[in-house]
């Protein structure tokens, strides 16, 4: 239990990390003398790296988890300090990148390693109270970045930050056990190593690979535009949809709440799939929410929305940890490659329906949490 708190609130640390950027555009990119639009491009192209992630996995299966772990955070580190000490645009598009490839390494280890020392009737609890890190990146970490830039200006949350993640590295090396995978193979050639040919050939890979694509596919159609639509809709201010992300964090605690609660009792499978519908409801019920005119009951919607996300995707995590236990980080990192392209490929669709309204999105979104359902049903384990 100790391992699991330390990880989880080193974790918390990381991932406001990485989550701190967008929500202080405004403020970092005046304190940084670049324009808010370059900033955001240059940050928001670290999400193509997701599509290098199984790079890491194969890393992940090839050194010991706690190793990956250190490694991930001396390079957020590494990464936040540079910013506090160069902001250049050039250095802040490094770092960013830095951050996210990092991050993806200590998430594998963490994640790698809790599927190796837990067995998987009991691992759908502990998955969920790691993951309780992302929403408290939201509920925690952000505000207090925000109480810090304007205490102490745009830098400092960058400094205090890499002390932290330095701290957290020697926390882990302290509490962590190093350990190998399960089965000590990995994917390339070699003895006793598995193919990329011989892991597709076991029955549930490939399906739920293509889940890991369509469950953010779905979300991120609404995701990149929900913010456009309530200002359209309902004429809120940057300010108040900034303050609505409070909702979404909420809903997001509590979908990885739900996870740590009930997965192991009801089955990983079933709570997935009920994430899922309830996604598909909360998808279909949005045009009539907005038609209310009333913001709360469409905030309603959009955090039915998240909550039903939030507990598929997180039940789905202990399910692709055990589809090769061999290649654990392997499967974990595809599976995340999967989910970059689901959210860039989300996310053009959602861009390209907007100017049709909710409905077309709604729709198709729902339709898309309805094929990962019947996905989940037929191949994955309960």
């Amino acid at each position: 239990m100790l391992q699991l708190l330390v990880t989880t609130l080193v974790r918390m640390v990381v991932n406001t990390a990485f989550r701190l950027f967008y929500p202080f555009v405004p403020e970092l990119s005046r304190a940084f003398g670049v324009s808010p639009e370059a900033l955001t491009a240059v940050v928001s192209a670290r999400g193509a790296l997701g599509l290098v992630s199984p790079a890491v996995g194969a890393t992940a299966d090839r050194v010991n988890r706690r190793n990956l772990m250190l490694l991930g955070l001396g390079g957020v580190s590494a990464a936040l300090a540079l910013i506090a000490v160069a902001p250049s645009l050039a250095m802040i598009g490094f770092a960013a990148a830095l951050i996210s490839i990092s991050k993806l390494a200590y998430d594998l280890g963490v994640l790698s390693h809790i599927g190796d020392q837990t067995s998987y009737e009991k691992r759908g609890r502990l998955i969920g109270l790691s993951e309780m890190s992302w929403s408290g990146a939201a509920l925690i970490g952000l505000p207090v970045v925000g109480l810090v830039i304007a205490r102490f200006g745009a830098r400092a949350p960058f400094i205090g930050l890499s002390v932290l993640v330095a701290v957290g590295l020697v926390a882990i090396s302290l509490t962590v056990k190093a350990t190998r995978s399960a089965g000590q193979t990995v994917i390339g050639p070699g003895p006793g190593r598995l193919t990329w040919r011989e892991l597709l050939r076991l029955p549930s890979v490939a399906p739920m690979l293509l889940t890991s694509m369509l469950i953010p596919l779905g979300n991120e159609i609404l995701n990149a535009i929900y913010g456009r639509w309530l200002e359209d809709s309902f004429g809120l201010s940057v300010a108040s949809i900034g303050a609505s992300a409070i909702v979404l964090g909420l809903a997001e605690l509590a979908g990885e709440g739900c996870i740590a609660l009930f997965a192991d009792r009801l089955g990983k499978r079933t709570l997935a799939i009920s994430g899922a519908l309830l996604g598909v409801a909360a998808y279909l019920a949005l045009p009539g929410l907005s038609a209310t005119g009333q913001v709360g009951w469409a905030l309603l919607g959009v955090a039915g929305v998240y909550l039903g996300f939030e507990i598929l995707v997180v039940g789905t995590i202990p399910i692709v940890s055990e589809l090769a236990p061999q290649a654990r980080g392997t499967m974990l990192s595809t599976a995340s490659a999967m989910q970059s392209a689901g959210r860039l490929l989300g996310a053009w669709i959602g861009l390209a329906l907007f100017p049709l309204g909710i409905w077309p999105a709604a729709l198709l979104a729902a339709a898309v949490n309805l094929i990962v359902s019947v996905i989940l049903w037929r191949w994955a384990r309960t």
